[in-house]
């Protein structure tokens, strides 16, 4: 193989490893419709007095980010839950038991304060979550002080289904989070979250580099080719 022919292969695959490293999260559930929902709000609440967002799980998901649609008015850190919800009956197609509210996940993160629009969303780092069909959850923050200001919509009615996506029902019966992780009390609105999947960046890295060695093996035997091909 000439050098040239081999620095442009180089090239094209750092191309390809560049370009791999870049891609972003596809979300696989969003029930932001805002100024297009049935009922829209924007609201200030203290930090331990968030809107929580209850799913029923129809299918077995995995997901490595989630996103909330809430922005901090003041420097504070943020823990992200998801838990068992302990809403029972028929809401959406799942009719489930109520189990409790054991904590599942949880992660903290610090941000600083945001101002302007509403339209900000507070993201955790990847993570790997398996939500489980048949499964209803409550998936929330709570926020260590002050108030953050988010926004939250509903279908028609507090026990409507507002979207469907993903493998998921969001329930316009909703969970408030008191002091941590609970279900004490549910709010008729939807919260606005996202859940998201992320490349993982070993699996982006093997793919980058097996892409080159596919490449360098294919241009070196169209070498060898042409060459008996000369010789013959």
């Amino acid at each position: 193989m000439k050098c040239s022919h081999f620095f442009q292969l180089v090239l094209a695959c750092m191309a390809v490893l560049v370009a791999t490293a870049g891609q972003v999260q596809a979300a696989v559930f969003e029930n932001f419709k805002g100024t297009n929902a049935f009922g829209y709000s924007e609201e200030t609440r203290s930090a331990d007095l968030t809107f929580g967002t209850v799913l029923n799980s129809t299918t077995t998901t995995t997901i490595n980010q989630m996103e909330f649609r809430w922005r901090p008015n003041v420097d504070m850190d943020v823990t992200f839950y998801i838990w068992h919800s302990s809403l029972g009956g028929s809401f959406g197609s799942v009719d489930w038991t109520p189990i409790g509210n054991n904590v599942l996940f949880s992660q903290t993160k610090s941000f600083s304060a945001v101002a302007g629009p509403v339209d900000y969303y507070l993201v955790t780092d990847p993570f790997s979550f398996t939500f489980l069909p048949n499964h209803r959850y409550d998936i929330g923050i709570q926020g260590s002080t002050g108030d953050l200001t988010g926004s939250w919509d509903f279908k028609g009615g507090f026990f409507d289904i507002n979207t469907i996506e993903g493998g998921f029902e969001s329930i316009n019966l909703n969970a408030n989070i008191f002091g941590g992780q609970s279900d004490f009390g549910y709010a008729g609105v939807d919260p606005h979250v996202r859940l998201s999947t992320v490349p993982e960046p070993t699996s982006l890295a093997v793919f980058g580099i097996g892409a080159c060695f596919a490449g360098v093996g294919a241009t070196r035997r169209r070498r060898r080719e042409k060459h008996h091909q000369a010789t013959a």
